[in-house]
This record gives C-alpha cells, structure tokens and sequence, in this order.
C-alpha cells in the first residue's frame, strides 16, 4: 500500500481493514481481491465480537437508516 500521510506523520501500512455492519456485493470483493484487503460484514463482526471479546451483540436494522 502506498504511503499515507495523517496530522504529519507518515504512515506505511501493510493491510487495510473495512468493516461494516451490512454487508459488501460482489464488486467489493472484486475490488478487494489480490490486495491487502480484509472486508468483514456484519455477521462475521458479530462473530469476532462474541468470539474474542466475549460480546454477544445484535445489529438491530432500524439503526442502519
């Protein structure tokens, strides 16, 4: 990834994560495929959650508007 800069400090970064609480269509994945690009959707947020940080948690769709 190339080199970033954030309140002048400069940032090299191996992977990028995207997370949302939706989902992605298949040009995200498209997208992201062959880059150093880890998209997680909500379900499997959900799942990270629960598993490492021991949160059972709920995405309530009538917060998404």
């Amino acid at each position: 990834m190339p080199n970033s800069s954030h309140a002048g400090y400069r940032v090299r970064a191996s992977k990028g994560i995207l997370v949302t609480t939706s989902g992605y269509g298949p040009a995200s994945y498209e997208f992201a495929s062959g880059k150093p690009l880890e998209l997680i959707d909500g379900s499997n947020l959900l799942y990270l959650l629960a598993e490492h940080a021991g949160v059972k948690a709920r995405i309530d769709p009538s917060d998404l508007d």
